[in-house]
C-alpha cells in the first residue's frame, strides 16, 4: 500500500503551505465530500485521498462502496470509456448522494476516458457539474520529462493534485487559476503541466 509519507517525500516538502491554505483550513464548508472508487482499482487511491483530506483539512470525506465500470461506456474503437457515460453512471447508481444539494461527488477510477466533443487523445477528469467530477489514473503512470521514471508514488502525487483540484472548485469554490504552479491551473494539457503543479492553490 502507497503511504502518505512516500507521496510527501517524492514532492520534497509540505504540501499546501501559505496563505490560501491557511485560509482553507480556517473555512467552514456546508458541502458534505463523497469520494467514490469506480473500477477494482480504484479503492486504494480513494482511501488514501480520504485520509489525505482528514488529516490536512480536517475533512471528514464519505467513501461509497466501491462501482464496477459500466462496459457500456466502453467505446471499443478508441479502446477508452466515455466521461461522460460514466459520469450518467455514477448519478444513476448513486441517486441519494447525486441528489442531494450540499453534496459534491470526486469518483477516481483507474480506467483510460475520453471527453465526448473534445478532440482531445484522452482527459484526466470530467467535471459535467459544480457537485460531480470524474478522476482517471490511467496516464498517470507514464513518463514525462520531469520525471521520466515514474512510480506508484508518483502517479499518486499526480492523482491527488488532479483531485484536489477539483475538491477545491466544487467543495471549497476556489476559480481557476493561470498561474501554472496552482492546482487550480486552468491548463493541464498533459503529465509535464501536471507534474510542474505544486501543491497551493
Amino acid at each position: 500500500m502507497i503511504s502518505r509519507r512516500s507521496v510527501l517525500c517524492l514532492l520534497g516538502g509540505l504540501p499546501l503551505q501559505g496563505r490560501v491554505f491557511e485560509s482553507i483550513l480556517a473555512a467552514q464548508s456546508s458541502k458534505t465530500l463523497y469520494l467514490v472508487p469506480l473500477g477494482a482499482e480504484a479503492g486504494e487511491a480513494v482511501a488514501y485521498v480520504a485520509r489525505y483530506m482528514s488529516e490536512t483539512f480536517q475533512v471528514k470525506a464519505q467513501v461509497a462502496a466501491p462501482l464496477a465500470l459500466d462496459r457500456r461506456a466502453f467505446n471499443a474503437t478508441r479502446s477508452q470509456y466515455n466521461a461522460a457515460e460514466l459520469a450518467s453512471q455514477i448519478t444513476r447508481e448513486l441517486p441519494k448522494i447525486a441528489e442531494y444539494p450540499q453534496g459534491v461527488m470526486v469518483v477516481i477510477t483507474a480506467a483510460d476516458m475520453y471527453i465526448p466533443g473534445f478532440d482531445w487523445s484522452f482527459a484526466f477528469a470530467y467535471r459535467p457539474s459544480n457537485r460531480l467530477a470524474v478522476v482517471s489514473m490511467a496516464r498517470m503512470m507514464l513518463p514525462s520529462v520531469q520525471i521520466p521514471a515514474p512510480t506508484r508514488a508518483t502517479q499518486f502525487a499526480r492523482m491527488l493534485k488532479m483531485t484536489l483540484k477539483h475538491v477545491g472548485a466544487m467543495y471549497y469554490g476556489l476559480g481557476l487559476s493561470s498561474d501554472p504552479k496552482s492546482l487550480m491551473y486552468n491548463q493541464i494539457l498533459g503529465l509535464d503541466e501536471l507534474d510542474r503543479i505544486e501543491f497551493h492553490w
